[in-house]
């Protein structure tokens, strides 16, 4: 196992202390993810730190202001009596003693027992064999420079000594991370304090659009189906779903694909008259909860209300952009007198609608269910010529990425899309999925790598510097038998060295079974290409699944970078990222860069290499020529 991931303790001084910390940051974050309470979180957080500082102890003071006193969240690595003296610290005391709670920045002191501030403490550290105390404070989450210091970390050393810079940059790190579990536990406080009003709860909202999420929802229409009589109330739950979100997505780019969906969820939201009810339930899903009298064809009124809302275009930099909404709608209680059953009933309806090509709307009703049954069982076992994808209907859409700090074009990556009978362009993971049940991945496998490393050979093969080619890999390519033979096979027809080609593999497929792909993957790498992990940063990577595999290069989550220059949490974790595959020697990468600002945190923070309408747009295959003339000034 790699010195980075071991679970020796490191000095306080050394030099691989940092990306130990930063490496242990994933754990934390899985936690969070999971769901985990905010003091359980915070326990693992002094854990790791008194597990990784040599000799050190950790504690996590929270701001109790109704008790007027210290609070011990969590420690580690400290004797009871000594965790039983700052618990019992005034908050006037606490912040004396602390001065990182009054001044905002860290606070460091040599010697506990000399320092008059310590004094209420003087004889807790004594007995524990305490003397030096590093202290940072945790602003609230999201907060602004005149936010409130809601709590503060402190490591306790039996040394005297003084951090020195990668030591401040650390405790930095862990004031990040405890900042997200203080949050959580302070929530679920609140929650405990005001249980009458917990259905507001920030921790069910939405953040892109601050619309409740699935699981208020659900408890809300839990509520209403509760307190309603079914002999005398009526409310329509109504699912809508955007049409081909992926494509905009593609086409836009996944930021403007977030800005539609929040105006999109503001138009719903104002549409509603008083008392009713939307939600975000995920990705492009929303549901209405919206009253109803006793006529019948109220429900087809307000289907067709909302629907022609989704059908208003936005405008985005002087272009107008249209959407269309699939709108399915179940009536309490005649599709349903419990929540899970009308849910169930709506979302059939919405995948009718979707299924009839979309842009309108379906009213639940029995002959829905069996229609989409046919039409899900068609698409599973029959996979005809209409649904899957032909080879014709293929294309290569190619992107270049460039260094960030130079914007120096480097090399190329080509994705594989869709372009289904219509113009309708589909995504790689629709593409995939479809080929999966036509029984077509080897065929469409080797259509993708033989033009892709055709084309890109054809393209460069005059360049005066070596350029780079990017392949992303779908957990079903992957699969595939003989997937190894056909990449190496398919390189040597176009006399391309190995290492000129990077295959990404998904975080998501490590996540699943990274211990079946280690063969596959060794056998990759035995080949000389180059193996990148994309998607770090999202989901729950094993950390064994980073020291492992050779990765010759880490491409960031999109949405955590996204976050990262507004979010102080977010931005630590890819800040430290990105320091911990410049220290795995692998480079880091990020894509879906859109916006200048985002180029600039990512040059100010190391980051190698970027992709994204910051730099160049995406363009097909009959335009990469152009496109390679005109890069080819910058190599």
């Amino acid at each position: 196992m790699s010195p980075l991931l071991s679970r020796q303790p490191i000095g306080l001084d050394e030099q691989g202390l940092s990306y130990s910390v930063l490496a242990a940051q994933s754990r934390i974050l899985q936690l969070l993810g999971d769901g985990v309470p905010g003091r359980e979180v915070a326990a693992e957080i002094c854990r790791i730190a008194a597990e990784r500082f040599a000799g050190v102890g950790c504690a996590i003071l929270t701001l109790d202001e109704a008790a007027a006193r210290l609070v011990v969240l969590a420690d580690a690595a400290l004797p009871a009596s000594f965790a039983a003296a700052l618990s019992g610290l005034t908050i006037t005391a606490g912040r004396s003693v602390f001065r990182a709670l009054a001044s905002g920045a860290p606070d460091f002191c040599a010697a506990m027992s000399e320092e008059p501030a310590f004094a209420p403490i003087h004889a807790a550290a004594r007995d524990a064999g305490l003397e030096s105390c590093w202290s940072a404070a945790i602003r609230a989450v999201g907060g602004d420079d005149s936010g409130a210091f809601i709590a503060v970390v402190c490591l306790f050393h039996p040394e005297r000594k003084r951090p020195g810079p990668r030591g401040v940059k650390v405790l930095e790190l862990l004031a990040s991370l405890a900042g997200l579990a203080v949050e959580r536990a302070a929530r679920a406080r609140d929650a405990m304090r005001s249980a009458a009003t917990d259905s507001a709860h920030e921790r069910w909202v939405d953040p892109l659009t601050q619309l409740p999420g699935r699981q208020l929802f659900e408890r809300m229409l839990r509520d209403l189906i509760g307190a309603s009589d079914p002999d005398s109330t009526r409310f329509a739950l109504l699912l809508i779903d955007v049409d081909r979100f992926l494509d905009i997505n593609e086409r836009y780019g996944s930021r403007l694909g977030d800005i539609l969906l929040a105006g999109l969820a503001r138009r719903l939201q104002k549409a509603l008259r008083r008392g009713d009810l939307a939600a975000r339930l995920e990705g492009d899903c929303f549901a209405l909860l919206v009253r109803m009298g006793d006529d019948a064809d109220e429900a087809s009124r307000l289907a067709g209300r909302f629907r022609e809302e989704g059908r208003r275009s936005f405008e985005f930099d002087g272009q107008a952009i249209s959407l269309t909404v699939s709108v399915g709608v179940g009536v309490f209680p005649w599709d349903g007198s419990q929540g899970a059953m009308l849910l169930a009933n709506a979302e059939v309806a919405m995948r009718a609608a979707r299924a009839a090509g979309g842009d309108g709307f379906r009213i639940y009703s029995a002959n829905l269910r069996v229609d989409t049954s046919r039409i899900s069982s068609a698409s599973a076992t029959a996979a005809g010529p209409e649904s899957a994808p032909r080879l014709d209907e293929l294309e290569l859409l190619w992107e270049p990425y460039f260094e960030v700090s130079s914007r120096r074009w480097t090399g190329l990556t080509a994705r594989l899309a869709w372009k289904r009978p219509g113009g309708a362009r589909a995504g790689a993971a629709d593409l995939w999925r479809a080929a999966s049940r036509a029984g077509m991945v080897p065929g469409i496998l080797r259509w993708y790598v033989r033009n892709a490393l055709g084309d890109f050979a054809r393209a460069t093969r005059d360049l005066p510097a070596p350029t780079r080619l990017s392949l992303p890999v779908a957990a079903a390519a992957l699969a595939t038998e003989g997937f190894v033979g056909t990449v190496a096979e398919l390189l040597a027809g176009e006399r391309l060295p190995p290492e000129s080609v990077a295959l990404e593999i998904p975080v998501q497929v490590l996540e699943r079974d990274a211990g079946a792909l280690a063969s596959r993957l060794a056998a990759l790498a035995g080949e000389r290409l180059r193996l990148e992990l994309s998607g770090v940063g999202a989901g729950n990577l094993p950390l064994e699944a980073l020291t492992e595999v050779a990765w010759s290069g880490w491409k960031l989550d999109p949405y955590l970078l996204h976050k990262a220059r507004t979010s102080p949490a977010s931005g630590a974790l890819a800040s430290g990222l990105i320091a911990l595959a410049r220290q795995m020697k692998a480079v880091s990468i990020a894509e879906q860069v859109d916006e200048a600002l985002d180029l600039t945190w990512l040059g100010l923070h190391r980051c190698d290499l970027a992709q994204g309408a910051a730099f160049r747009r995406p363009v097909a295959a009959d335009q990469l020529g152009a496109l390679v003339a005109e890069l080819r000034k910058n190599v």
